[in-house]
Order: C-alpha cells, then sequence, then structure tokens
C-alpha cells in the first residue's frame, strides 16, 4: 500500500512536468533550451510548475539522480532532536539567509529570487518529499549550487554544522 501510495504520488508530481516537456515549454512559457553546464544532468533554466502552480526546480534534483550526493554528506542524517528550541533557531537562520530568495514560507518567492535562473526551488514542498533526505538537503545548504552552476551560496564557510542542521530541522517543519 505505502509503496502504491508512493507512485501515485510521484506520477502527480511528474505528470505536470512530462507534459511541458513534451510542449516545449517550462510550465511558465519559458523557452526548453538548455546550456549544458559540464556535467550530465545540469541545465540552467529548467524549473517546471509542479501541482497547485508552485514552482519547482529540477536542477539539483537532476543533478543527484545522474551524479549522486557528494561523499562527504552521503548518509549523514541529522543529529539534533526535533524541539521548539532547533526550529525556532532554524527558522530564525531561514529568514536571516534564506528567504529573501526562497520566500519567507518557502515557496521560491522571494524578492531577490525573481530573477535568477533557474529560480530558487519550492524548498516548504520539496523538503517533505522523499528524496530529501538529511544527506541530500545538508549538502544542499553546505555547498549551495556551485556545482550546478546556480546562484545558491554555499554555507558551510557562514554556519557551522549545528546551525546547518538547525536549518535543516525547520525546513521539515514548514
Amino acid at each position: 500500500m505505502t509503496v502504491r501510495l508512493i507512485f501515485i504520488v510521484l506520477c502527480l508530481f511528474c505528470l505536470p512536468v512530462i507534459a511541458n516537456a513534451q510542449q516545449g515549454t517550462h510550465g511558465d512559457g519559458s523557452d526548453s533550451t538548455h546550456a549544458q553546464a559540464g556535467h550530465q544532468g545540469q541545465h540552467r533554466g529548467q524549473d517546471h510548475q509542479g501541482q497547485g502552480g508552485m514552482r519547482m526546480s529540477m536542477v539539483r534534483h537532476q543533478y543527484v539522480h545522474a551524479n549522486g550526493i557528494d561523499s562527504l554528506y552521503k548518509d549523514l542524517s541529522n543529529p539534533l532532536q526535533l524541539t521548539s528550541a532547533n526550529i525556532d533557531a532554524g527558522k530564525a537562520l531561514f529568514l536571516q539567509h534564506c528567504a529573501s530568495c526562497h520566500g519567507t514560507e518557502g515557496k521560491g518567492d522571494g524578492e531577490a529570487g525573481a530573477d535568477l535562473n533557474p529560480a530558487p526551488g519550492n524548498i516548504a514542498r520539496f523538503a517533505k518529499m522523499p528524496m530529501a533526505k538529511d544527506d541530500y538537503l545538508l549538502w544542499t545548504v553546505s555547498e549551495g549550487g556551485a556545482v550546478l552552476n546556480t546562484e545558491m551560496p554555499a554555507f558551510k564557510q557562514r554556519l557551522s554544522s549545528n546551525e546547518i542542521w538547525q536549518l535543516v530541522t525547520f525546513l521539515r517543519q514548514m
């Protein structure tokens, strides 16, 4: 039953993407041309409208599908407990470092991200998807978008490991 439900959810997410790809657009009316970033699965401009019109960036997803998670982060899990103190600290970090691009609710609609290509992802939705395991979110926040040729900054030099885990804790609660 659980496998069937996951399959149905994945199909519902992928159908708009497939339909838009067949139409040659990304759901937002933009062109479907892609500039290669030097690695298999890395494309700029691959943003898709997901269910309910929420933008979902496919760049990181495609990269991980083709290349996997960096071995520095692979299989790591959040050592922090789900406490209000960790969630509140993560929220403060999110508002300070992420909300300008991802929006205060994490929907990818922040003012500073309006002109970015690819657009910031809807992390409020994505953080709850099966692919967004702890190692994936840790890698995403720590390394940013350099390997993907996106504008997302790396936070491994700006935030401590504990702060990044607090941020991941908050993302799970969005």
